[in-house]
């Protein structure tokens, strides 16, 4: 697919997607808890959608055998698995995209089989599909191994109330990664846990990284985000997204009526460039934001190194390495080792119309579509991807000049 930017004004503000992160926490919650809770705002993406209808599909089936498809959605999966194996009665056979059965699982399944959940392949040659054969766990003590994934501890926490005894982590030393989003879990839970009549799902902060990318390459212009409250405090741990931009030139300010208005400042953006430092982050908790973040720093011509990154590499596809090549064809030489991605301002000969490749993922395809700003035109193999988390992506961004054609 072929996208252009066209420097046309505009009066018009754009929206975001619904939180899926949030969506996925609260659609688990509403099971273990009675489902009494009606979900509003739940994000219309595959993700969302694969989850809510594998959890009906579920409840309608009673103790008669159901099989569900969980799509691409790594959090979609695991939550289910863990809930299913927890849920008295339950017997299904859960199946998912094979880019998804590629990502590691093996660390939640032998936690759920170390305290006596049914959960068995159906072929000795690979793990899915799973038939999921669901009782009364015992629950308790847990080991989880350190750089895991936190969708692991959030699966096993969401489904522990549903145990004879909760669960107690037991980690071993080492990496930690991705807090925020256990935080978010049991902040969840501790919301939900009272069976509130009604939960409304908040606005994705991962999404507006998009949109603080676009204000840091194209800057002095007002960027209106129509359903982002800045001043209301937000579950996301990406919601720090709003304080690395501020650092780097681009601010948020309130609009009428609790919107948000971002806009880059084109002289401190400069001002960072021409100073010559590097900019240096640790990512661990917020690795989402790491996809915007690099290409907004190259294209703005500024220095960064990104670490406790190295589990990006275990995504949707290797981000690093994706990262790392996407940008080589748009000159800019970067490094991607162990827990770090960094670029010291090195570059390289660039191609005159970048073909991009999104690898299938919904953060490749969005980050390098707001490249476009800079380059004037290029091109995305796979823009379809984008229904996995921001479905009306395109349709927002041509808000900003940003087209897509065939």
């Amino acid at each position: 697919m072929k996208i252009t930017y066209t420097n046309s004004p505009w009066n018009c503000g754009v929206t975001l997607p619904r939180s899926k992160s949030v969506a996925a926490r609260a659609l688990i919650c509403r099971e273990v808890f009675g489902r009494h809770t009606r979900i509003e705002g739940l994000p219309d993406c595959d993700d969302t959608r694969d989850l809510d209808s594998a959890l009906r599909r579920l409840a309608d089936a009673g103790e008669e055998h159901v099989e569900c498809n969980l799509g691409s959605g790594a959090t979609s999966l695991r939550f289910f698995i863990a809930y299913a194996a927890s849920r008295a009665g339950t017997d299904v056979t859960v199946t998912c995209s094979p880019q998804l059965a590629a990502r590691p699982l093996t660390t939640l399944l032998d936690a759920l089989r170390g305290i006596g959940a049914d959960i068995k392949p159906a072929s000795a040659s690979s793990t899915f599909p799973l038939r999921i054969r669901g009782r009364r766990l015992k629950g308790g003590e847990v080991r989880l191994p350190p750089g895991v994934s936190s969708q692991f501890a959030s699966a096993l926490t969401l489904a522990s109330p549903l145990w004879e005894h909760h669960v107690v982590f037991r980690e071993e030393e080492g990496e930690k990664v991705s807090f925020p989003y256990r935080k978010m879990t049991s902040d969840m839970m501790h919301l939900m846990v009272d069976r509130p009549e009604t939960f409304l799902v908040e606005p994705d902060w991962s999404g507006a990284s998009y949109i603080y990318e676009y204000a840091m390459l194209n800057p002095d212009r007002d960027v209106k985000v129509v359903n982002l409250d800045p001043m209301r405090p937000s579950l996301q741990g990406d919601a720090r997204c709003r304080e690395i931009f501020a650092d780097l030139g681009v601010e948020t300010l309130t609009g009428s009526g609790g919107t948000a208005v971002i806009r880059g400042n084109g002289s401190r953006i400069d001002e960072i460039a021409k100073s010559g430092r590097t900019v240096s982050l640790d990512m661990g908790d917020t690795p989402d934001l790491v996809p915007a973040l690099a290409v907004a720093l190259a294209f703005a011509g500024i220095p960064f190194e990104f670490r406790r990154v190295g589990h990006l590499r275990f995504k949707e596809c290797d981000r690093l390495g994706a990262i790392r090549k996407e940008l080589r064809k748009a000159g800019f030489l970067l490094m991607a080792e162990g827990q770090t991605l960094a670029w010291s301002g090195e570059k390289c000969e660039p191609e005159a119309v970048p073909g991009f490749s999104s690898y299938g993922d919904h953060r490749m395809a969005m980050s390098l579509a707001m490249a476009a700003v800079k380059l004037g035109t290029l091109e995305i193999d796979d823009t379809a991807c984008v229904s996995k988390s921001f479905p009306a992506f395109f349709q927002e961004a041509a808000k900003l000049g940003i087209a897509l054609s065939v």
